[in-house]
């Protein structure tokens, strides 16, 4: 079990050297921000930690409408799926999975802390706005197949975990995927995530639109293929296919558009960089736009590329 802790006293102040801290860490620097949170690399007794902050003030405000098992729309808020990622990570044990050792909650200037483990190298890959591509921040140069399966192999490990657990992401992408400073991935980012064992399950579409898989698209109710592990696994092979293209399979002016494409488009390999076919054909079975015949996380556990030595 996950060793943590839940705390409901907080203490936002600054050290004699003016430096802020909360409780008895202490905020070094930004290393990354949201639309409602702020990340801070953190130190307490020698260990540095990543520190979220959320405003929940805002997050309060923010509706969410959705429907349960039963067709009945329900009024979430995006506050609710703080405490439902937190509900879910505080339970979870697992190398490839990011950890949560303690929140710290502060309703008296609504905010919530969250105290994870440090990931210097920060995540896969990110969105580059003026190169319009994906780009790797952590290794200078090409990167050969031996990595590509070093790294798709741990995010393999940990999705299999999450669904033997009846968890499924449904968010995964390059940019919650993090890698601490021995290449170690950490899966991150479980605010769309929910147990497929509990009734905290709702029927929603995927966390982003680039990443929706044909079936959420055309679905023209909701039914049990929201709910499938195969969503996940269709993040996979698009996470698989950026990180050796740096750009996802098809691409959309509009919303409109990327659905369009996403629905009718063609798996093709451009010829740079050349791979072998046993990692074209894992991303095939990745890519599979029939939920039923995709792959599924046991099978793609003993894909022959993954395993190669």
């Amino acid at each position: 079990m996950n060793s943590f802790k839940e705390t409901y006293k907080a203490k936002a102040h600054k050290d004699r050297n003016n430096i802020k801290k909360i409780n008895s860490y202490t905020l070094l620097e930004k290393i990354g921000e949201g639309a409602n949170s702020k990340v801070f690399l953190s130190k307490r007794k020698k260990v540095f930690y990543a520190i979220k902050i959320i405003n929940t003030d805002n997050l309060s405000r923010q509706k969410e409408f959705t429907k349960d098992s039963k067709g009945n729309t329900i009024i979430k808020t995006a506050l609710d799926n703080v405490y439902r990622e937190i509900n879910i990570l505080k339970t979870l044990n697992h190398e490839n999975i990011i950890k949560i050792f303690e929140v710290i909650h502060d309703e008296d200037h609504g905010k919530i802390y969250i105290v994870m483990e440090n990931c210097s190298k920060g995540n896969l890959m990110s969105w580059d706005t003026k190169e319009n591509k994906f780009i790797i921040k952590w290794m200078e140069g090409r990167i050969n197949e031996e990595v590509f399966r070093h790294i798709f192999r741990q995010i393999i490990y940990g999705v299999y975990y999450l669904h033997m657990q009846l968890i499924v992401h449904y968010d995964l992408k390059p940019q919650n995927i993090l890698l601490t400073e021995n290449l170690i991935v950490k899966i991150s980012d479980f605010d769309r995530a929910f147990n497929l064992a509990t009734s905290d399950f709702l029927f929603k579409n995927p966390g982003t639109y680039q990443f929706f898989p044909p079936e959420s698209i055309s679905s023209a109710s909701y039914n049990s293929s929201y709910r499938c592990k195969a969503v996940d696994m269709w993040s996979l092979g698009l996470i698989l296919y950026t990180f050796v293209y740096s750009v996802l399979p098809f691409n959309g002016q509009n919303m409109s558009e990327l659905f369009k494409n996403i629905e009718e488009f063609e798996l093709s390999f451009p010829d740079e960089p050349s791979i072998s076919e046993g990692l074209r054909d894992l991303i095939r079975k990745l890519l599979d736009k029939n939920p039923n015949s995709r792959i599924t996380i046991h099978e793609a556990l003993i894909d022959p590329w993954l395993n190669c030595s």
